[in-house]
């Protein structure tokens, strides 16, 4: 076993080896800084001074050159084919992973991402709704406001596939009180 002596006593150089490496820089930046504690606290003021300025000059950099940036992109965009499979697709299609509507293979199922733009907005509108569908239910009126919008009525669907054990109150239009 390997050992060094440290501050009068012996040190495992085999178990300890970084934290020594680690105190030896240490001690090097010391010196090189200085004795005190006061030379040790401007060294560090200044290269956090430095690091502020840095970043403050990238900062102004990219606000002078976005305009440029923003025009260069749109101009491109315009330029792009809009099918599921281009660049915008995929830009879209991550944008949906990135807010958590979930992965595109069990949407894909039911609705295939398909080749065109239309097939595109059709499969990104579905992985949305079937993310409502985890998180939402009947209590929800957005959700199945939406649903009737397309056509759907949740509600008819959701008696028919399981039918509630308690029969609930009917108003006098034969309409179920929730």
């Amino acid at each position: 076993m390997r050992t060094e002596k440290e501050q009068g006593r012996w040190i495992c150089t085999v178990h300890w080896n970084e934290n020594i490496k680690a105190a030896k820089k240490r001690e090097k930046e010391v010196a090189a800084a200085g004795d005190t504690g006061e030379a040790r606290e401007a060294l560090r003021k200044r290269k956090a001074e430095e690091e502020q300025a840095r970043e403050e000059a990238e900062r102004k950099r990219w606000e002078k050159a976005r305009p440029a940036v923003v025009a260069a992109l749109a101009a491109a965009v315009k330029k792009a084919p809009a099918g599921a499979g281009g660049v915008l697709g995929k830009e879209l299609l991550q944008a949906l992973e990135n807010y958590s509507y979930g992965p595109a293979s069990s949407a894909a199922k039911h609705v295939p991402l398909g080749k065109s733009a239309e097939d595109l907005v059709r499969h990104m509108a579905f992985r949305i709704i079937l993310a409502d569908t985890e998180e939402l239910d009947l209590n929800d009126k957005r959700f199945v406001a939406g649903a009737k919008a397309l056509g759907v009525d949740v509600v008819k669907i959701v008696e028919a596939a399981a039918p509630a054990d308690v029969v609930l109150p009917k108003s006098k239009k034969g309409r179920v009180l929730r």
